[in-house]
């Protein structure tokens, strides 16, 4: 259940863009929703920085108050990224909602950002979006959510999130397996060659019958290539409005995103993601 959501602002209005999509889960699920703003430390003007700051933020929440959540909000001074993180460690939080500032979907958001800062060590559910994207969409909410998936129980890992997310936008789930091409020669007049798509349709079986006893609409599709091109390919072609997936993640700044498939889609994405850390090993 998400009953709790941790919203990091940086004082842009694009920042607060991310809330317009949360609002289906608000009418559903009645969470508590934390705002949280981030100051450097700076001694000679912080007390007036931080009430000028804590005005704006209550001022922001009180345009929230007709939401059907609770809404409460805090400055804390610090660096952004470690303030977030703290707040995460202390609160324990279902979700974390953070917009990112890149041109289209969620590229070039930059090693070195706090976005990605927070991404690295993040142990709970990422839901990140670029707010120009979102608007530029056309669509309300999250209507159709991709779900990449290798038949490991790693990458399955995601799949109650999305469930939970899929509920409230009434969202048709995609379920996506990409089988690497196999090279194969067979003697002359030999049987074809076994239907590779076939060990794909029975890894996701399961899966869509576990959407559709749910009450989730959800199609499975099949493609034979790299993983990451096929992901981005479909997301672009279906207009995917929120790709899930779990990422392979140890504890402290482990370079467990760069070099993966997840780097490759998380950085030429289309769209927002929403990403489980997961520390299991299968």
């Amino acid at each position: 259940m998400l009953k709790k959501i941790l919203v990091p602002l940086d004082g842009s209005d694009l920042s607060g863009r991310i809330l317009e999509r949360l609002e289906p889960i608000f009418q559903q699920e009645h969470p508590e929703v934390h705002l949280l703003r981030a100051l450097p430390s700076a001694p000679d003007e912080e007390a007036a920085e931080v009430a000028s700051t804590r005005a704006q933020l209550e001022r922001f929440a009180d345009t929230l108050s007709n939401r059907r959540a609770t809404i409460t909000s805090s400055v804390e001074l610090g660096d952004p990224g470690q303030v977030i993180l703290s707040y995460i460690d202390k609160n324990k939080p279902d979700l974390v909602a953070m917009s990112t500032h890149g041109a289209s979907g969620i590229s070039r958001w930059v090693r070195g950002s706090v976005a990605e800062r927070v991404l690295r060590r993040c142990p709970v559910p990422l839901l990140m979006a670029n707010p120009e994207g979102l608007a530029a969409s056309g669509r309300p909410g999250f209507k159709r959510i991709l779900v990449p998936l290798d038949g490991s129980k790693t990458a399955a890992e995601v799949l109650p999130l999305v469930e939970e997310l899929a509920r409230p936008y009434a969202a048709e789930v995609l379920l996506l397996c990409v089988e690497r091409p196999e090279v194969m020669v067979a003697p002359m007049g030999s049987p074809a060659q076994p239907d590779q798509g076939r060990r794909a349709r029975e890894i996701l079986a399961p899966y869509e019958s576990m959407f559709t006893t749910a009450g989730i609409q959800v199609r499975a599709k099949v493609a034979i290539g790299p993983p990451a091109q096929w992901i981005l390919k479909v997301a672009e072609e279906e207009e995917i409005d929120l790709l899930a997936m779990t990422t392979h993640g140890r504890s402290g700044p482990s370079r467990w995103l760069f070099g993966s498939v997840a780097e490759k889609v998380l950085r030429a994405s289309p769209c927002p993601l929403v990403l489980h850390r997961s520390f299991s090993q299968d």
